[in-house]
C-alpha cells in the first residue's frame, strides 16, 4: 500500500470518526470547484465543538446476560492478548503509562457490556462506535493512531464472537 493510499484513508476515517462522514468527498469536490473557478479566494469557518461533553456523566451499564458477563471475565483476556501479540508491530503507540492488552481489554469490555447486539457480525462497523467507546473511558487516541485501533479493536471484537458462539452455541440469537 503506498504512503498516498494510507494517508488518504487515515484522513477519510479521522472524518468519519469525528462525525463527518461526507467531509473528504465535500473537500474533493470544493478543490474541483475551486480550482475550475476564477474565484481564488474564501473563508472556511470552524464551529468548535470541544468540551461540549466534558461535563456528562459516565453512563451506567445496562442489563447484561450471565453469559457474556462470564465470558468478560473468563476468555477476554486471552483473546485480547493473542491480537495484540498477532499485531506485532502494528500495535498503536500509547501513553507509557497504558499497557496495550489493557488499553484494548477496556474497550472491548466496555463495547461488549454495552452494545447488546455485539454477536452480530454487523456491530461493530462505524468510527463512530469507537469515538463512543473512547468518550466512556475518557480517552481519545491519536488521530494518526485511530484508524489502526478500529481495525485491532474490530479483530478483537470479531475473535470473541466467534469464541463466544463456539463456547455458548445456544445462547446466540
Amino acid at each position: 500500500m503506498d504512503q498516498a493510499k494510507i494517508i488518504v484513508d487515515s484522513v477519510k476515517f479521522q472524518l468519519a470518526k469525528d462525525g463527518y462522514p461526507s467531509a473528504f468527498e465535500w473537500i474533493q469536490n470544493r478543490m474541483k470547484y475551486v480550482q475550475s473557478s476564477k474565484f481564488r479566494k474564501g473563508t472556511i469557518s470552524s464551529n468548535s465543538t470541544d468540551g461540549k461533553d466534558s461535563h456528562k456523566k459516565k453512563e451506567s451499564y445496562p442489563p447484561i446476560d450471565e453469559t457474556t458477563l462470564e465470558f468478560i471475565n473468563s476468555q477476554l483476556k486471552t483473546i485480547v492478548k493473542n491480537e495484540v501479540a498477532n499485531a506485532k508491530d502494528e500495535v498503536p503507540h500509547l501513553d507509557e503509562e497504558v499497557e496495550p492488552s489493557a488499553y484494548f481489554f477496556t474497550l472491548t469490555s466496555e463495547f461488549l457490556r454495552r452494545n447488546k447486539g455485539w454477536k452480530n457480525e454487523n456491530s461493530f462497523t462505524n468510527p463512530h462506535h469507537l469515538t463512543r467507546l473512547e468518550k466512556l473511558i475518557d480517552t481519545r487516541s491519536q488521530a494518526s493512531e485511530s484508524l489502526l485501533i478500529f481495525k485491532i479493536l474490530k479483530r478483537i471484537i470479531d475473535n470473541s464472537r466467534i469464541a463466544f458462539k463456539k463456547r455458548y452455541p445456544k445462547e446466540v440469537t
